[in-house]
C-alpha cells in the first residue's frame, strides 16, 4: 500500500461533503457580547473558533471536545453549559475559560494559547509550553489567525 500525498482523484470523496460558508460573521451576535462581557479580544476569540472548529458548531475532536470552541465535558460543566453545540452555550462559555486563563497565566498569550489546548495543568507541570507537537502547532495557528483577524478587525 501506498502512502497519498496528494488529493487528486478524490472528487468522489469530496463530492457530497457540504460546503462551509461559516465564518465570525455566522456568529455574530454571540462573539462581540462575550467579548465585552469578559474582556477577552474578539480577534482572539475568532482566531481561537477558526482553529478549535473552522466554524462548524457541530465539531468534534477526536479527544470529545465539541462545539466551536471545542469544549470538554468538564470545562463545558465548569461554566453550566448544558448543550455544548449551541452556539451561545459554547461561545459564552469558551470565553469565559479564555478569561479564566487569561487571569491565571497574567495575560501570556502564548501560555493562554498552550493551557487552552493542553491543560493549564500540563503547562504548569512543564513551566511553559509542554513539549507536545500539537501544542507548539496549535499556538502558532492561533496567532497566526489572531493577527489575520485583527486586521480585518481593527486594520492593525
Amino acid at each position: 500500500m501506498t502512502k497519498r500525498d496528494t488529493i487528486t482523484n478524490t472528487g468522489h470523496i469530496l463530492a457530497n461533503r457540504p460546503i462551509e460558508t461559516r465564518g465570525p460573521t455566522a456568529f455574530k451576535h454571540h462573539i462581540p457580547r462575550a467579548s465585552n462581557q469578559y474582556g477577552v479580544d474578539a480577534a482572539l476569540i475568532e482566531a481561537v473558533i477558526q482553529v478549535e472548529s473552522g466554524f462548524n458548531p457541530n465539531a468534534v475532536s477526536k479527544k470529545g471536545a465539541t462545539g466551536l470552541m471545542r469544549l470538554m465535558s468538564a470545562t463545558a460543566s465548569q461554566y453550566a453549559v448544558r448543550d455544548r453545540f449551541d452556539p451561545r452555550q459554547n461561545i459564552n462559555a469558551g470565553v469565559q475559560h479564555l478569561r479564566h486563563l487569561i487571569d491565571r497565566f497574567d495575560g501570556e498569550i502564548i501560555l493562554i494559547l498552550a493551557a487552552y489546548n493542553a491543560g493549564a495543568g500540563a503547562v504548569e507541570k512543564h513551566r511553559g509550553v509542554p513539549p507536545y507537537p500539537e501544542t507548539k502547532r496549535y499556538i502558532s495557528k492561533v496567532l497566526n489567525m489572531h493577527t489575520h483577524y485583527r486586521k480585518l478587525r481593527y486594520g492593525s
